[in-house]
């Protein structure tokens, strides 16, 4: 009898198993994957899937802004509030790489000196004493003040632009009245973005029609011209003497209240 004649144990007929084998070896070794490093899939596959950070709208010039969130506008990651991100797609955060920082005390607002402006979001009582110390120190900062609780004329002496909603006679006589504006989201939002973008615009104009402008830019950066077509601006009369403010506006925004 033939030795090869008993079959699995034939040279001959191993031989093409043996090709099979190793060709299967090297798909394996081809592909990376499954076979020879099993843990570099997962990881590989969460680096593409992981989404690029879009650049910020406005071009990147070296100016440093930063929002003083109040209290009542503080609560949470602001990186992740949807109240603010218009102004972080507009500016990006400073913390990668962009113009934009949000703080929620005024000290922090003393802590870097190439800020070149700063917003003021119905800060804390006593703010305007921070704000005071950084206009003496620092004469070309742009300051914004919305929603303030200081005295309106020291606010109005340190400021470039002040901002409030209109106050009816009830809410003065209600000493149980809340403390912070009722605005909502959408309209704060862009609010804050044409504070921000007030800084786009010619210094030498007065502070109204700098507004003007930056509200058209706010219009065009969302998209939307019909944006904040139904406020009410007009300048802050003082109620004792009558006169009207050169940097202080009230803007009437349909469904908000004043504090």
């Amino acid at each position: 009898m033939k030795t090869d004649s008993l079959g699995v144990f034939s040279p001959r007929r191993l031989f093409p198993l043996f090709w099979f084998l190793a060709f299967l070896g090297s798909l394996g070794s081809c592909s990376g994957k499954w076979i020879l490093s099993p843990s570099a899939s997962p990881s590989a596959s969460a680096a593409q899937e992981t989404p690029k950070k879009k650049a910020p709208r406005h071009a990147l010039d070296g100016r440093r802004i930063l929002l003083l969130a109040g209290k009542a506008y503080a609560d949470g990651d602001p990186a992740s509030d949807p109240l603010y991100a218009p102004l972080i797609e507009e500016f990006g955060l400073l913390s990668e790489g962009g113009m934009l920082g949000i703080v929620t005390s005024p000290q922090e607002l003393l802590e870097d000196p190439s800020v070149t402006a700063v917003i003021v979001l119905a800060g804390p009582e006593r703010t305007v004493r921070t704000l005071l110390r950084l206009r003496n120190e620092r004469p070309g900062i742009l300051i914004l003040s919305i929603f303030p609780v200081d005295e309106t004329l020291a606010v109005e002496a340190v400021s470039d632009l002040v901002i409030d909603l209109p106050v009816s006679s009830e809410l003065l006589a209600d000493e149980n009245a809340p403390q912070s504006a009722a605005i909502p989201d959408g309209e704060l939002s862009f609010l804050l973005l044409a504070a921000a973008l007030f800084s786009d615009t010619p210094a030498s104009d007065p502070p109204p029609v700098r507004f003007d402008g930056a509200l058209a830019a706010a219009r065009k950066s969302r998209g939307n011209p019909a944006a904040a077509s139904l406020w009410s601006i007009v300048p802050y009369k003082d109620g004792d003497t009558g006169l009207k403010s050169r940097n202080h506006l009230v803007v009437d925004i349909p469904g908000s209240s004043a504090p």
